[in-house]
């Protein structure tokens, strides 16, 4: 049996209008796309056969952790390689925390990761999910000098996160 995945978000919002006398005047609908992906065992268009999560990891203050996307260590201990990913997760905690929690994700100083761009940081703060999904194949590939996705806190306190990806073999 391999890896079956399914990631689904969906966004609908309604605006009640008022007119400027008070009165009702209607309703405004606010909508995105919906994003249901599912990903059956492979490593061809619409499939994934990696998956590999860090669930409530800590980062103390000023520290970094280099993710290498090429050699992570799956759950019975042998190695991923993700030669392509089709989905990256991460959810800052420690939402209610009096510090301000906040994490850095940016290309790693060496070998960088460049699915978001050859120079790219994106600060995600507490109680903040961050989604990168590209089911389509060879969209978004790793390679030996380009693997690195790095983690930082600067935010004067330890940092929960949870980390997802998924990706393919080949």
């Amino acid at each position: 049996m391999g890896l079956l995945t399914r990631l689904r978000m969906e966004f609908e919002g309604l605006f009640g209008i008022t007119a400027e006398n008070g009165d009702y005047a209607g309703n405004v609908r606010l909508r995105f796309p919906q994003l249901d992906e599912r990903w059956v065992a492979g490593t061809t268009e619409g499939k994934a056969n990696l998956g590999w999560s860090d669930y409530e990891a800590e980062i103390a203050d000023g520290a970094t952790r280099n993710l290498d996307l090429r050699a992570l260590t799956g759950p019975l201990g042998s190695t991923l390689t993700m030669v392509e990913v089709r989905a990256i997760g991460i959810f800052v905690r420690n939402e209610d925390s009096p510090a301000t929690p906040e994490l850095t994700i940016a290309k790693g100083a060496s070998n960088g990761f460049t699915g978001l761009g050859a120079a790219f940081s994106v600060k995600i703060k507490g109680g903040t999910w961050f989604w990168l999904v590209c089911p389509k194949d060879g969209k978004i590939s790793t390679g030996a000098s380009d693997k690195v996705l790095d983690i930082s806190n600067a935010s004067g306190a330890t940092v929960t996160y949870s980390l997802v990806v998924i990706g393919t073999s080949a």
